[in-house]
């Protein structure tokens, strides 16, 4: 028989299941991390896609004694935005993050988005494709992550408009390739379904009046020797 095992990371918990086999290699801690130029469209609908933030001791910023400040620090500066599993604002999502023990050295940390099974000494791994793009949208309707802005929005737009125009310059080519001309048609509809789904607040903020603010130049002069 299969056995579905995992359990959600708190504060404080003991995992006492079944374990992975000792030849599957561990993997660290993470936490997610969202980014403003990080959009994509799933699903019919316009989600963030999160990264993922390794806490691995001695690792990108992380201290040898698990220290995350250094590393947080460094993420806010390129301007991601971390995802701390403990944010009361992930409602159901809270404590994301599920450790598995295995056999051996080290231990397994995956999202509660991922299931692992073992039947006999293999394992077999299925992710929630549902979950993880309800965690996504939640993400961006809780305002744990900022929305997505008019400049990303047409950026994949444009992207979208290029591989439509390959296609048909492809198709035009040749006219009686059948697998251009079924991926044109899905590209085709894709970009229909991706302007049809353009975000509301990108309309409001555009129809919202700017006032530019007028920046005064100082002239810098620099004393020049003249030459001889």
């Amino acid at each position: 028989m299969s056995a579905i095992i995992g359990q959600r990371v708190t504060d404080s918990n003991a995992i006492e299941s079944e374990k992975l086999p000792r030849a599957v290699q561990a993997r660290p801690r993470f936490w997610f991390i969202t980014h403003p130029h990080c959009w994509a469209f799933d699903g019919g609908e316009w989600l963030p896609v999160p990264s993922k933030m390794s806490l691995d001791p001695g690792c990108n910023g992380v201290t040898d004694g698990g220290g995350t400040d250094l590393a947080v620090a460094q993420l806010n500066r390129r301007g991601w935005q971390i995802v701390r599993p403990s944010d009361k604002r992930l409602g159901d999502f809270q404590w994301y993050v599920q450790e598995i023990p295995k056999q051996g050295r080290g231990r397994v940390y995956t999202s509660i988005f991922d299931e692992v099974s073992v039947v006999g000494s293999r394992v077999f791994w299925d992710h929630d494709d549902e979950g993880w793009r309800a965690f996504r949208r939640h993400l961006a309707e809780s305002g744990i992550c900022q929305p997505i802005t008019r400049q990303v929005y047409e950026l994949e737009i444009s992207k979208q408009g290029s591989r439509v125009e390959r296609l048909e310059g492809g198709s035009a080519a040749a006219p009686h390739n059948q697998v251009i001309g079924a991926r044109l048609i899905r590209e085709r509809e894709r970009m229909a379904a991706m302007v049809a789904a353009r975000p509301a607040h990108l309309d409001a903020a555009k129809a919202k009046p700017t006032r530019r603010r007028k920046v005064k130049a100082q002239r810098i002069e620099a004393d020049i020797e003249a030459s001889p």
